[in-house]
């Protein structure tokens, strides 16, 4: 679980790199999705984390090594349902977790940087746990941060998720703060009514992006 990746940083980037954080059920996907276009490109951090445990040689067996053949399910594959009720019950497994997965995830983001086309002026990362894994700020350009009422989340989640209201509270008590990501946020999306009301605030935010683009 090594890489001998070059750093896209080290040389002027084409493109304005742009990280899209919000905590759970905030509608930070919904936001990148819409901003989707044939100049902006769209990278998912739980996508690359997919990858990073199915292909990567040595991660899932670091998985299974921390925390026992029982994350495994028939087909000898990560059971990501059981893995997530293990780490929004016990912080410290989540951190486990995060230190086996997320340096894989910034390699395979790295590598993916490296090949994004002239044509594309604005990636979007879209990326859920930007305080939480303590990623570099400093490589984005610019930092977004869709933000939702606690009490507006938790409604979404038991509907959503179809889950108790206990384990939503959970889910949400095991990410950084609304105030957390403000510190560290360049612009903010606030996402507290309607999906009219969202995609109203998307278009807003797109004409701010225009006037971004590198030259």
């Amino acid at each position: 679980m090594s890489s001998n990746i070059p750093n896209e940083s080290s040389k002027k980037r084409h493109f304005l790199l742009v990280a899209i954080t919000g905590g759970i059920a905030s509608g930070k996907s919904t936001v990148a999705l819409n901003l989707q276009s044939p100049e902006i490109k769209l990278i998912d951090a739980d996508s690359l984390a997919k990858i990073a445990v199915d292909q990567v040689p040595g991660v899932l067996e670091a998985i299974v090594q921390a925390f026992g053949a029982k994350v495994l399910d028939q087909n000898q594959r990560l059971n990501r349902s059981l893995m997530a009720e293990i780490i929004f019950s016990d912080s410290r497994a989540k951190e486990k977790l995060e230190a086996i997965i997320h340096p894989e995830v910034q390699n395979l983001l790295q590598a993916e940087l490296l090949t994004i086309p002239q044509s594309v002026k604005i990636v979007i990362y879209l990326i859920p746990l930007l305080v939480e894994a303590n990623v570099d700020c400093s490589r984005f350009d610019l930092i977004v941060s869709v933000l939702t009422e606690p009490e507006i989340a938790l409604e979404r989640i038991i509907k959503r998720d179809n889950c108790s209201k206990e384990l939503a509270l959970k889910k949400i008590k095991s990410q950084a703060s609304n105030d957390q990501k403000l510190k560290i946020s360049d612009y903010t999306i606030f996402n507290n009514g309607s999906l009219l009301d969202l995609k109203e605030n998307v278009r807003y935010f797109a004409e701010f992006l225009k006037g971004r683009i590198p030259c």
